[in-house]
């Protein structure tokens, strides 16, 4: 029985060897790896993904961008690998991606090409780490030049912009009332600046100031240089305004025609994607865009084509793809056509495994010391997309200059202008202890008759520089 029971145990245990040999290598011999490799056989975007009947040497000569990446990692590994080329054709229309990766492992025991790492597909295979980066953006034909409205001399300056102009108009003006509400004048020609500075004209004040500098408007000195610190701040801000408008008025602006993916769903516009992507369900299922409403095209002259007619003649208003194939789509058209849109994200690119395949986590370290190299990556990308794989993009921001972009300006102003409010009423405040004392000191020690009120306003309001007639221009 002991005997029985320990080859039973042997057998066990060389059986179990021989299973997880079996994971680790589907067809081994002689310490050789052998990988069925499927790959995507389909007619567009032949730059990620090339596949080639020779029959000279009766195989299939693979080449791209996808290929070149697997070729540089199958050389990183520690172990020997032979690989056999079987393309999975996209000839029909029933072939997907998805119907490709679902032939891992009973056909194939690797699925090598532009495959993108979606959820959905994890249930079937195990991917490796992406060795690119994706995410699913909208194609549209570009328009030129801007609408302008009545209300287009509003736009130069964002909304946040006008109202902090508003607001340190007000604190200027309330500013220069406060400093100069006991100043009077020693001529009857400059007596209209205190009418000037009421609580009316409290805003008006600086903005006239702006516009239209007058002559011997403040007799304070902390006053003037409030003054020309507003002034200064009134310049920057008209010049930033005029070259704004003029280059809202005049250059020609490159915009999507669509931005919101909601305008495209309700309206009667047909979609575009490309045939056996995953992109169509991410269109039907998540963005629910009627499904009679989507074409399927797999070529870059088909993308064109489509979106030149337009809906209304048979073609697509908008198509919806992977970064990358975008990227390719705009170098080789250049023109009338720009990337707008949200970017939905994905997994990016990455090689398929059998469930629980020890070879994904060699496959995904040799994808790091490949990816990490600059230089090789760079030399790729270079080789199938040309000097950038990053195609042209045009921003939706607004064309509105900002507050951030004056925020260091306002902030001099506002800590100046307060800096000379304090040393104004601080040198003020002195001026009349100082006189108080005088007063007290003639009252009860040197027994001169008490001055009059007019004379004590005369002292007290009477700027401590000499005045002269001629008096700042700006």
């Amino acid at each position: 029985m002991m005997t029985k029971s320990l080859c039973f145990s042997c057998l066990l245990i060389f059986f179990l060897l021989v299973v997880q040999m079996q994971k680790v290598s589907p067809t081994s011999n002689e310490g050789m790896i052998k990988l069925r490799v499927g790959v995507p056989k389909k007619d567009g975007f032949t730059q990620f993904l090339k596949v080639v009947w020779n029959s000279r040497e009766n195989k299939y000569n693979v080449s791209g961008f996808c290929m070149d990446i697997f070729n540089a990692v199958v050389n990183k590994l520690t172990f020997k690998v032979s690989l056999q080329i079987e393309p999975y054709e996209f000839e029909n229309t029933a072939a997907t991606y998805d119907s490709l990766i679902q032939q891992v492992p009973t056909k194939y025991d690797v699925a090598v090409g532009d495959i993108t790492i979606v959820a959905n597909r994890s249930q079937f295979v195990d991917f490796t780490l992406p060795f690119t980066e994706s995410g699913v953006r909208m194609l549209v034909s570009v328009q030129h030049g801007r609408q302008q409205t009545m209300w287009i001399f509003v736009q130069p300056f964002s909304w946040q912009l006008w109202l902090s102009i508003l607001l340190i108009s007000m604190l200027i003006g309330s500013v220069l009332l406060i400093m100069e509400r006991n100043v009077q004048t020693l001529h009857e020609e400059h007596s209209s600046f205190k009418k000037q500075l009421t609580a009316i004209t409290m805003l008006w004040f600086p903005l006239s100031q702006a516009v239209l500098p007058e002559r011997k408007v403040v007799a304070n000195n902390c006053s003037i240089f409030v003054l020309m610190v507003w002034l200064l701040l009134a310049f920057v801000l008209m010049q930033s305004y005029t070259a704004n408008l003029t280059s809202i008025l005049t250059l020609d602006q490159l915009q999507p025609s669509f931005l919101d993916v909601n305008d495209l769903r309700k309206g009667d516009h047909y979609v575009g994607y490309q045939a056996g992507s995953f992109v169509y369900d991410l269109l039907v299922q998540q963005l629910k865009f009627n499904p009679l409403k989507l074409k399927a095209y797999s070529t870059i002259s088909s993308y064109h084509d489509a979106l030149k007619l337009g809906s209304k003649k048979g073609g697509v208003t908008a198509i919806f793809d992977e970064v990358p194939y975008l990227n390719v789509f705009l170098q080789k058209v250049k023109s009338n056509y720009i990337i707008a849109g949200p970017t939905y994200r994905t997994g990016g690119f990455g090689f398929a495994f059998p469930l629980n395949s020890n070879l994904t986590a060699h496959f995904s370290r040799a994808i790091l010391s490949v990816t990490q190299k600059h230089e090789f990556m760079e030399k790729i990308e270079k080789k199938y997309f040309g000097k950038s794989i990053e195609g042209p993009q045009i921003s939706s921001a607004s064309p509105s200059l900002t507050l951030h972009s004056f925020s260091g300006l306002f902030l001099i102003t506002s800590i100046s202008t307060l800096l000379a409010l304090f040393v104004s009423e601080t040198f003020w405040f002195w001026q009349r202890s100082i006189l108080v004392i005088k007063e007290y000191c003639r009252r009860y020690f040197f027994h001169s008759p008490p001055p009059t009120q007019e004379i004590i306003n005369q002292q007290m309001t009477t700027p401590s520089r000499p005045y002269y007639k001629k008096s700042l221009t700006f």
